[in-house]
């Protein structure tokens, strides 16, 4: 059955519109690669979505404050303590901030199936990054490509909706890959300016580093250009892998947003194949970007036709 097609719009009380027209603006300001996708989607899942990426912004914005002290895991923990009251119970007035994205957060909650253990997961998640010490092996990285990628896949499904008859269960394992792909696009992106974030931050697994003969500081100063350019190619592989272990999702998702999530995936394959182009740009402090006409094109080209759909 399709789960969008029973929902019905945004709760229409002024709180929640004033709710909804915040995280529109939170996700104009901030969302670049994403806003081009989810201003495709049709109302009221746009809307939907927004508050999702709203919430998800702030979170993400505590866990990156510089030399986070006693005050900044406090907040965090007082984010996370809403977070998960407000998952528990949507419907309980009480348990909602009447202010900011809270009462659209909320409403998203309530009408779609959105699990509380994904609240849970993306805030396991943040928290790594919240006192992150990077990680010794992949199996480790992986789990947090869950949290903080895949979860996303998992919103985004559940929001979007599934054609009548397909399996859910399907659907969402691989809305968790395609999420791992974009997450592992992120950190091969930004490898040079996660490195340079205070405290410094790397994902690269240090056992990855490791097997190509590398420290961290020469992976950013690109003294072994063999070696590095080999383990950003097998990042880049496991990223490609996950996109092609996941492919034909947009078959799956509700036609109105099937090309929500293709515009978004085509964006970040195009970050992908920059990356893998020319591998020392993974060490820039400008991180690959394709740009804002590509993008452009790439969203045209969803709502014309259902490329999609020709490479499947």
């Amino acid at each position: 059955m399709n789960v969008a097609a029973q929902t019905t719009g945004p709760m229409q009380t002024d709180v929640a519109a004033m709710s909804f027209d915040y995280c529109h603006r939170i996700v104009r300001e901030h969302a670049k690669n994403f806003y081009y996708g989810l201003r495709l989607t049709p109302e009221p899942r746009r809307s939907a979505m927004y508050s999702v990426y709203a919430w998800m912004r702030l979170g993400d914005d505590i866990a990156d404050t510089p030399n986070a002290g006693d005050d900044v895991v406090g907040e965090f923990q007082r984010f996370a303590n809403i977070s998960l009251r407000v998952a528990s119970s949507p419907d309980d007035a009480d348990a909602v901030p009447q202010s900011e994205f809270w009462p659209a957060f909320a409403d998203t909650l309530r009408r779609y199936q959105i699990s509380p253990d994904w609240v849970e997961g993306m805030l396991r998640g943040l928290r790594q990054d919240l006192s992150h010490t990077g990680y010794e092996a992949s199996h480790e990285l992986d789990d947090y490509r869950h949290c903080v990628g895949g979860v996303v896949g998992l919103f985004s499904v559940a929001v979007w909706g599934l054609r009548p008859g397909v399996d859910r269960t399907r659907a969402l394992t691989m809305a968790d890959t395609r999420g791992r792909a974009f997450q592992m696009v992120n950190i091969l992106r930004d490898i040079g300016v996660d490195a340079r974030m205070d405290p410094p931050r790397t994902y690269v697994p240090r056992q990855l580093l490791a097997a190509h003969g590398l420290a961290p500081a020469q992976l950013l100063k690109w003294e072994k250009p063999g070696a590095c350019a080999a383990l950003v190619a097998e990042m880049a592989a496991i990223a490609r892998q996950e996109f092609a272990a996941s492919r034909g999702l947009e078959s799956l998702i509700d036609p109105a947003c099937a090309g929500v999530l293709w515009t978004m995936s085509e964006i970040y394959r195009g970050v992908l194949g920059l990356v893998e182009a020319q591998p020392s740009r993974a060490v820039d402090l400008r991180p690959a970007s394709i740009s804002t006409p590509r993008k452009l094109a790439i969203a045209l080209q969803s709502k014309l036709g259902r490329p999609w759909e020709q490479s499947e």
